[in-house]
């Protein structure tokens, strides 16, 4: 395997890099001439958000990310390059803590900097503008500190020194979440890479100088890493590309179109990870068992390079990897993955099992991706999936009231999400978090058309409240949108010139798939008329209006009552209103750690899980209405009462149990056997977690840091959707796991195929005795169970660092086997 994709000489472009290293920087280059997208956005300093729930969700992201103290956010990259971690009066300051001290150190100053600067274009406060400036000042001083090898390297990853300069040596030891015994140090260079690259763009025409410094600390570490890998072969660059490396692709690419310097694409086509691309690029869907997240910022880095290049393989794997994601993976929210990778997709179970549901960093990434293929190629279903994903993920995933990020968003019914707490919770979640609410203006309107200014068609893709100042014209265009007494949508469009001339303006206003009896009435101050030229993109009514000042009007939308099954087709559905979600909310139960600490695993809802058995049963005979403006829909109960539900836009729940999905039954005659399968998922819930301490996924990155991993001459692996780690030749990895005062086993859970590995067990350096081999329901692994000797206190066994009553659990071969493949370890209660 190479590091670029199949076809591609890796070789010759270490060449063209190693020829170029004298180069320092991309001065004096300019943008290349790409091919026009069919579609143009609006610059986002152009859109106002005047929207109720929108408006709100960006007030309060907005207000956490000004709660952020800019000296701490700089503290990891001050450390790395060897300058006193110190605020602005010299005061000494510390890093924050959570991820920002656990390994993923300095990668939220590259979050928090994109997000400065997209709240300084959708907003009016100059303070945003004023730390996108300083935190750009402050990595450029650390920049300039770095001398040698790493000179131009930005960062706070910890030991970046030696992480990076033993890959200048040609040493790589790479897993799928480390690199050089770093934790994905790459992801994190490309926060930074992607937060420069907004300043140089966003600020440019805000704060000039500031752009131009981020330009040249961009290009800077663009050159930094070109340098330090010009003479890696193929092999051992491929080795580096096994560990996340975040869109680091797509920041090479979009450097290129901005300096045309082609040793910038050259390295955005050796960043194409051919292990999945090559199959993806073949129309082959491999994704099941893929950690998500990996692998949607490197479609975004294929988009990128098929727009730049018209390469016809990176827009066919782009195509392969979306319809598999939007139209095969996803539910009713827009959103995909369980624990943060991709299931199979014929089976849905997990979805509606786990606390661990959908990841916001994966809809803040395909959110992204599709609106580029929007844009690039307009087709309907881009715009659907955009829309439902924004409206409905992104959307819910700020508490208003008290602002804080989710991470995951439980679909199991009656579950609740977490909220990370300021200057406490700094997962990813929270980096994408503090930019998503920046960005609801990016596609509510679009420009069609590249020949005169005059000619061009304005599109009004997205109905929410907002306005739109488009300069070149002199027009201001503003959107309300609201219900009328029939329940009908309706979307008051005001068009003004600014200068009091007669004006004319083509027209394309969206007619969504969710909505039916669209029409144009209550039209004031001018005149509206069909578009002779059609030419609007699918699913666009072509219009032409005329006035002189200003002119109104108003499009009416009845909204579709849908009600979705899973993608797979199980007796689970959600329902929809238009382009809204619904959900049903529930006051049972308490939240535990809704609101999150700085625990490393803070993010999960691990509050109590609430019987599936005790749901309303939908009746697919029964269908949902609309009552007075509220949605109702009859129901089976437990006790075989019928009830009528009120359901919500799931969007505007805010710190609640709820569910999203329901179990749905054909008719009431059905309803027995569904619920005895909601009957079945409980008692395999109880026997999974019977006596449970603690549990350990192996080879599934937020399980294993959780349990502060350690590893040597290891590896991990999957079974499409079974994760694995094994121990290789003398090799051994290790786990802490929490104890209780009771007798307690060890179980190790290995794949049956390998149960004549040799391998040994000890706890604290301690050898444990196996006691019993048992074989699991699905018959391909098998559970040992090792006896743990009782210690009193427990806490004697307690590892310096570590919280409560634990152990560290090793599992090592010997020198003359690999040990097996481990899929899981549990701590289990011998009572």
């Amino acid at each position: 395997m190479v590091g670029g994709p199949t076809g591609i000489n890796p070789t010759m472009l270490i060449r063209k890099a190693a020829a170029m290293s004298v180069a320092s920087s991309a001065e004096g280059l300019e943008p290349i001439a790409a091919p026009a997208p069919a579609l143009d956005a609006f610059d986002p300093s152009a859109v106002r958000i005047h929207s109720g729930r929108y408006e709100a969700a960006q007030s309060a992201a907005g207000s956490y990310l000004l709660s952020l103290d800019i000296d701490r956010l700089l503290a990891p990259m001050r450390r790395e390059a060897g300058l006193p971690m110190a605020d602005h009066t010299g005061a000494p300051t510390e890093p924050y803590p959570n991820w920002e001290s656990t390994g993923l150190d300095g990668h939220m100053a590259g979050h928090a900097l994109s997000a400065y600067v997209a709240f300084a274009q959708t907003t009016d406060l100059p303070e945003f503008a004023r730390r996108a400036a300083s935190l750009v000042r402050g990595m450029r001083e650390c920049q300039e500190h770095m001398q040698g090898l790493m000179r131009g390297f930005i960062g706070g990853v910890p030991g970046a020194v030696e992480v990076f300069q033993r890959i200048g040596r040609g040493e790589v030891q790479s897993q799928a979440f480390s690199l050089n015994g770093a934790w994905v140090p790459l992801y994190n260079v490309h926060k930074t890479f992607a937060g420069l690259l907004d300043a140089w763009s966003g600020l440019s025409s805000i704060d000039p100088p500031t752009a131009s410094m981020a330009r040249s600390c961009v290009v800077d570490l663009a050159n930094w890493w070109c340098r330090l890998t010009a003479t890696i072969d193929d092999a051992l660059f491929a080795r580096i590309l096994v560990s996340e490396f975040g869109g680091l692709c797509e920041s090479f690419a979009e450097l290129y179109a901005r300096t045309g310097n082609e040793r910038y694409l050259d390295m955005a086509h050796r960043l194409t990870d051919s292990s999945v691309f090559d199959p993806l690029s073949h129309g082959v869907d491999a994704l099941t068992g893929q950690h998500a997240n990996t692998q949607i910022p490197k479609a975004l880095g294929w988009q990128r390079i098929g727009a730049l290049t018209h390469e016809r393989r990176y827009a066919d794997a782009v195509e392969t990897f979306w319809r598999s994601v939007a139209l095969g993976r996803s539910v009713s929210i827009g959103a995909h993955s369980v624990a943060e990778h991709f299931h199979d997709s014929a089976d849905f179970g997990p979805m509606v099992t786990s606390e661990q549901g959908p990841e916001t960093c994966n809809s803040y990434n395909m959110a992204k991706l599709t609106a580029r293929m929007w844009l690039q190629d307009p087709r309907r279903e881009y715009l659907d999936f955009y829309e439902r994903i924004m409206c409905n993920h992104i959307l819910s995933t700020v508490s208003v009231d008290e602002p804080g990020f989710v991470y995951f968003t439980p679909m199991r019914p009656r579950h609740y999400r977490v909220y990370s707490s300021v200057r406490e919770c700094f997962w990813c979640c929270v980096g994408s978090g503090l930019e998503n609410h920046a960005r609801y203006g990016r596609l509510i309107y679009a420009k069609q058309g590249g020949g005169p200014l005059d000619s061009r068609r304005l599109l009004i893709n997205l109905f929410i409240g907002s306005s739109l100042q488009w300069r070149e014209r002199g027009l201001h265009i503003k959107q309300r949108v609201h219900h009328a007494a029939d329940g009908s949508l309706l979307v008051t469009i005001a068009l003004r010139e600014t200068r009091g001339f007669r004006h004319e303006l083509r027209l394309g206003v969206r007619e969504p798939q969710w909505a039916f009896g669209w029409s144009v009435e209550d039209v004031q101050g001018g005149t509206i008329a069909v578009d002779a030229d059609d030419d609007a993109p699918e699913g666009f009514r072509p219009l032409r209006a005329t006035w002189t000042g200003g002119m109104e009007f108003t499009v009416r939308l009845t909204e579709n009552i849908a009600v979705e099954r899973l993608p797979d087709s199980s007796d689970w559905a959600s329902i929809i209103v238009g382009n809204t979600v619904m959900a049903l909310r529930d006051g049972h139960g308490g939240r535990d750690g809704e609101n999150a600490d700085s625990s490393r695993m803070g993010h999960i809802a691990q509050g109590e899980k609430l019987p599936l058995a005790d749901l309303p049963v939908l009746c697919g005979n029964r269908p949902p209405r609309l009552v007075e403006g509220s949605l109702r829909v009859e129901a089976l109960m437990p006790d075989g009462a019928l009830a009528e539900l009120t359901l919500e836009p799931f969007a505007a729940m805010d710190r609640t149990r709820y569910s999203v999905y329901l179990p749905i039954a054909r008719d009431e005659s059905d309803a027995a056997r569904v619920r005895a399968g909601l009957m079945r998922l409980d008692e395999e819930r109880r026997e999974h977690a019977a006596g449970i301490v603690d549990e350990v996924e192996c080879g599934r990155q937020q399980s294993e840091v959780g349990h502060q991993y350690r590893g040597r001459a290891d590896r991990l692996g999957r079974q499409r959707d079974v994760h694995w780690r094994c121990a290789q030749l003398c090799g051994v990895f290790s786990y802490i796991m929490a104890l209780t005062r009771d007798r307690c086993t060890l179980h190790v859970e290995i794949m049956k195929a390998d149960c004549d590995c040799d391998y040994a067990v000890f706890m604290n350096d301690m050898p444990l005795e196996r006691t019993q081999r048992c074989t699991m329901k699905d018959s391909s692994r098998v559970i040992d169970v090792y006896a743990v000797p009782q210690c009193d206190p427990p806490e004697r066994l307690h590892e310096a660092g570590d919280a409560g009553a634990c152990a560290r659990f090793s599992l090592s071969a010997t020198a003359t086997t690999c040990g097996p493949r481990v899929t899981a370890l549990r701590v289990v209660t011998s009572s």
